[in-house]
């Protein structure tokens, strides 16, 4: 049997070495599925990017958690409220996803929630708001945000499967101001 398969497979012209090289870069690519939240230091614009990088899973919601980050962060909307200079209310920016309301958030919370209407694999999304730190003593002065500061912020996502089932997920923003959710089939 292998004969036959080998033979067969050296007549179409493919090395074992391709063959190898194929489902390395196939089972590779299986794994690179993931939903990924990502932070800009900007000021006074900060910006979250939302990028669903799955085949089929659609993100029904989302809620960035600032309440356990490193830096003890906030989003800074009004001017004179909670936060530190310049300020940056919500604003939808980019992207090809939509919003099913329009997000509200309080000068000071450390949260935000984004309904979506749609936000399907290969979608992205995009909003602007200030973030600044709560420390006493922060790297850059509590008006820009470190990727240490934001270690530990939750994403926590309201995923949509195939099936039309939904589950919970969470990830953790890590020190590049990244939360990666990878799905399910991949190894962390």
């Amino acid at each position: 049997m292998f004969k036959r398969y080998f033979l067969a497979v050296a007549m179409a012209g493919f090395s074992l070495f391709d063959l190898t090289l194929h489902a390395q870069a196939a089972s590779e690519n299986a794994c690179s599925d993931h939903i990924k939240v990502s932070f800009a230091e900007g000021a006074p614009v900060d910006k979250f990017k939302i990028t669903n990088q799955s085949r089929n899973l659609k993100i029904k919601a989302l809620n960035i958690d600032l309440s356990s980050s490193k830096g003890r962060l906030i989003f800074d909307t009004i001017s004179g409220g909670k936060g530190v200079e310049v300020f940056q209310p919500y604003q939808s920016v980019s992207g090809n996803a939509e919003l099913s309301t329009v997000a509200l958030v309080e000068d000071g919370s450390d949260a935000i929630n984004l309904d979506f209407k749609k936000f399907s694999g290969g979608d992205s999304f995009t909003f602007s708001i200030d973030v600044d730190d709560q420390l006493t003593a922060s790297e850059l002065g509590q008006i820009r945000v470190t990727g240490g500061e934001m270690a530990q912020a939750k994403a926590i996502f309201l995923i949509e499967n195939p099936d039309g089932s939904t589950v919970k997920k969470t990830a953790s923003f890590n020190n590049q101001n990244e939360a990666l959710l990878k799905v399910a089939g991949c190894q962390s």
